[in-house]
């Protein structure tokens, strides 16, 4: 929709009170650890998916001793108009969109759209298959408005579903209704995600090419049925209601259900071998920056590149010279960017920056 042109702050993490005018091309966020730097990059991520790159739990983010954060943005469009975004949490959430208010989660996300770059990546690699499933569903929340939709309404009938499993298994009309229901929409929800997986690899491949010469890194989507990915969506959906049908005996013994997109996965494969498996830390760390950056390309591509807001977390400590260098040129041109780092030095990486010291929950502007 446009650039994030201010932030507005108060009592999320250390900061109390905050009200920030944002540079529209780099702004690099310098200070030792433990100052803000990371809360800041966090209160974006969360302005635009509603949710943390850090935690779960959404009362983490209240600065300590107090029992609400409120967290204000205000996009610059192209043609002149502001539009506002605004989220207090007090145990329960309040969303407004250009001072209005709004109901559902899905009237909310797609007006500002980020991808993160911080040292957790690495769990899309070693960590467990719903670590990567969030990344996934947060990226296609963002690119596909009805993806979000689909995800709740499939969340409501696998809740029910799961419920009805332990406490009355055998109403067998009132289980073939949830599973009509997880069918279509977890048909449509594989859909797209071998959609994203497609138009990722071929941002993903002439990154990798120039990141470390041609890397043969492939994401392997496993579905837990469908895994065409020619196949229609009336095609998965017949699939998906006879592996509800095939695994209802074992879902009643156990009381949840064990087939849909829910139990999805992806491995990065390496020639073949899988990084989760047999990568080592550097290969890992490799492989997620690519990932990363291959998103924030597909996102720029899909989206006004303007619109899009890349946040980088002080993720290139362990690269060498020439890797640092190579991903500086990969960021994507023209991205509004924030960069958290304790180094000033490199901010030289950037033409032109806006260079703020963070220290205690407070920006001074810094001059390099």
């Amino acid at each position: 929709m446009g650039i994030l042109a201010r932030l507005s702050l108060q009592n999320f993490r250390n900061y109390e009170c905050l009200d920030f005018e944002l540079d529209p091309g780099v702004t690099v966020l310098i200070g030792d650890n433990g100052q803000g730097k990371s809360n800041f990059l966090e209160a974006v991520y969360f302005l635009a998916v509603l949710r943390s790159f850090r935690c779960q739990q959404l009362s983490n983010l209240y600065r300590w001793g107090t029992g609400c954060f409120v967290v204000r943005g205000v996009l610059q469009c192209e043609d002149g108009r502001e539009v506002s975004l605004a989220v207090q949490y007090d145990n329960k959430r309040q969303l407004r969109v250009a001072g209005q208010p709004v109901a559902r989660a899905s009237e909310f996300i797609g007006n500002l759209f980020t991808v993160a770059f911080v040292p957790e990546d690495i769990e899309l690699i070693k960590g467990t298959a719903g670590t990567r499933r969030r990344f996934l569903d947060v990226t296609l929340c963002q690119m596909y408005p009805r993806y979000l939709t689909l995800l709740q309404e499939y969340a409501k009938a696998h809740k029910s579903r799961n419920t009805l499993l332990r406490h009355d298994a055998t109403d067998r009309q009132a289980l073939s209704a949830f599973d009509r229901v997880m069918a279509g929409r977890g048909a449509s929800i594989i859909d797209y995600r071998h959609r994203f997986f497609e138009e990722l690899s071929s941002h993903q491949d002439p990154i990798a090419g120039a990141y470390c010469g041609g890397w043969p890194l492939r994401l392997n989507y496993r579905p837990s049925i469908g895994n065409d990915p020619s196949a229609t969506v009336e095609e998965l959906t017949e699939q998906l209601m006879e592996a509800l049908l095939e695994s209802l005996p074992r879902d009643q013994q156990r009381g949840q259900s064990h087939v849909g997109p829910h139990r999805d996965d992806y491995l990065f494969m390496l020639e073949d071998k899988s990084l989760h498996l047999f990568g080592s830390e550097g290969q890992c760390r490799t492989a997620a920056l690519i990932c990363k950056l291959a998103t924030a390309h597909l996102l720029c591509a899909m989206k006004n590149r303007e619109s899009v807001v890349l946040l980088v977390d002080d993720v290139i400590g362990e690269l060498d010279s020439q890797h640092r260098e190579a991903f500086f040129s990969l960021l994507t041109q023209g991205a509004q960017t924030l960069f958290a780092c304790t180094d000033p030095g490199l901010a030289a990486n950037f033409e032109s920056p806006a260079c703020y010291r963070v220290s205690g929950g407070t920006l001074v502007e810094a001059g390099l």
